[in-house]
């Protein structure tokens, strides 16, 4: 079971809006409800991909064997989550990230 981090790309939309709703059910500290998440369509998950584009914002997916077991997101703060079923597995860091400093 090899785990990958990388950048998100728009192409990884509808696994990310599964992951997304998957989450929103499975956690109570996001900040996003699983209605909001219910609510999102293909291309306002696109467009929140692009977003990421530019600005210095950060936005990565963790992945196994295909599937988004996780996230990243840099926006002025950090915020990571993971599924439930991974919950207290060791990840591999191959980002090269080694210390990540917010101004």
């Amino acid at each position: 079971m090899e785990l990958i981090i990388r950048k998100a790309h728009v192409s990884d939309a509808e696994k990310l809006l599964d992951y997304g709703r998957n989450i929103a059910e499975e956690s109570p500290f996001l900040i996003i409800t699983p209605e909001e998440m219910r609510a999102e369509d293909i291309t306002s998950e696109e467009n929140w991909i692009k977003s990421f584009e530019s600005g210095g914002n950060v936005l990565l997916v963790a992945e196994i064997e295909g599937e988004i077991v996780g996230s990243l997101v840099i926006v002025r703060s950090v915020l990571v989550s993971v599924i439930l079923e991974r919950w207290g597995l060791r990840f591999e860091n191959r980002t090269g990230i080694r210390r990540l400093e917010l101004n």
